[in-house]
């Protein structure tokens, strides 16, 4: 049957590559660069679909846009890179990212290794902290943190069963004299997993061409010099092991997001595994920053497609809810009152603790928190509105 002159066209592009890390940065995945660039100009996510070996995504544009979106794309390949605007840049050398991952790290050892546990612990809560993590070590009680033989509900216990697992470990009169450097252990070793994430997204999915070991590290100490990373890296709370926790799953999900070829499931763990830090918050922290992304690339449908997020909400729930169950089945009634009710509930309803602040406080403390980089965050924010880009 003929096409009539006014019927819809129907365009479609085809993006070939080959699998592996060996091909990541070679000329035989120019067709799924070609194909990712495209898709993201035109502000849809390629996701698996049943009945094809691939990814595949739909998209509805005019004519003009359609056209816009094939233009921008490139025109020639060069030593197994795509040259033009719009375009994906392709991962860094191998011997690069190691280069650069171990100059992040020898800034992460200085930045909160360095000196770690050698002030003690101050404050009110790190002492709470370090003596429910020393007690769980000491009567092999890991389902429930306890201080004098009070139980604390404030908090899950992954934080401190990674406290606990270090000061089971032998020789505390050698490396932990002053019984800190344990209990501080889990947030600087946080702080520095961020700084390694950060700067391996950046090498494997580089912005630009030039210079992307710079710009990986300059990413990674505008988060490790932070004010709050630089304090909270180096306390005994749970703070900073919840927020590593909880940015690892958004850079898993962007990875996802990025790479259609990259595992989700891994989003999911992660998350899980920071419900068990400090509780449900975190799925709504994820979710609110998803269906932003969505929101803001107009096509929340899609992203849903790519992420799955009913199958990986039950690997989350499998990685987390166990220990919940266990909890509310040994302790009853006043866990589900003081974890869910007071330190869940009632903190997002009422004022606790005195914490009484205007609406706008937390603006000013962004600020000076991302500070020195404040000005390259404000920058860079302004240049992310509007639809992904590769580059």
């Amino acid at each position: 049957m003929p096409v009539q002159p006014d019927s819809p066209r129907i365009r479609l592009t085809v993006g070939l590559g080959t699998p592996g890390p060996d091909y990541a940065a070679t000329r035989h995945n120019a067709g799924a660069w070609f194909l990712d660039a495209v898709c993201r100009q035109m502000g849809v996510y390629l996701a698996a679909e049943r009945g094809f070996l691939g990814e595949v995504a739909r998209a509805r544009a005019d004519a003009e846009r359609a056209a816009g979106a094939l233009a921008a794309q490139p025109r020639r390949i060069a030593s197994g890179h795509l040259h033009g605007p719009g375009v994906a840049v392709p991962p860094v050398s191998p011997g690069l990212q190691r280069r650069t991952l171990l100059v992040v790290l020898v800034c992460g050892l200085l930045l909160f290794l360095w000196r770690l546990g050698s002030t003690g612990l101050v404050d009110e809560t790190p002492p709470l902290f370090a003596a429910s993590a020393r007690a769980m070590a000491e009567s092999g009680d890991w389902l429930i943190p306890r201080v004098n033989g009070l139980p604390r509900y404030d908090k899950p216990p992954l934080v401190y069963w990674a406290m606990g697992a270090l000061y089971a470990l032998p020789g505390q009169a050698v490396w932990n004299p002053l019984g800190t450097w344990a209990s501080c252990l889990p947030s600087a070793l946080a702080c520095m997993g961020v700084m390694l994430s950060l700067a391996h997204t950046l090498l494997r999915w580089p912005q630009a061409e030039r210079r992307p070991g710079v710009t990986a590290v300059t990413a990674a100490l505008a988060f490790g010099l932070s004010p709050l990373v630089l304090l909270w890296g180096r306390v005994a709370v749970s703070d900073a092991l919840f927020s590593a926790l909880v940015a690892g799953s958004m850079l898993l999900a962007w990875r996802a997001i990025a790479e259609p070829r990259h595992p989700l499931w891994p989003t999911w763990l992660v998350l899980g595994l920071a419900v068990l830090t400090k509780g449900p918050v975190a799925v709504v922290l994820l979710g609110l920053t998803l269906l932003l992304v969505g929101w803001s690339q107009g096509d929340l449908a899609g992203l849903w497609r790519r992420l799955r997020p009913i199958p990986g909400l039950l690997l989350t729930a499998v990685v987390a809810l166990p220990w919940y169950g266990a909890a509310l089945l040994v302790e009853g009634e006043p866990f589900w009152r003081s974890f869910f009710g007071y330190h869940n509930l009632q903190r997002f309803t009422a004022v606790v603790n005195d914490h009484l602040q205007p609406w706008w406080f937390f603006g000013p403390v962004l600020v000076v928190a991302s500070l020195p980089a404040t000005p390259l965050l404000l920058l860079g924010l302004i240049r992310a509105i509007g639809p992904l880009s590769p580059s």
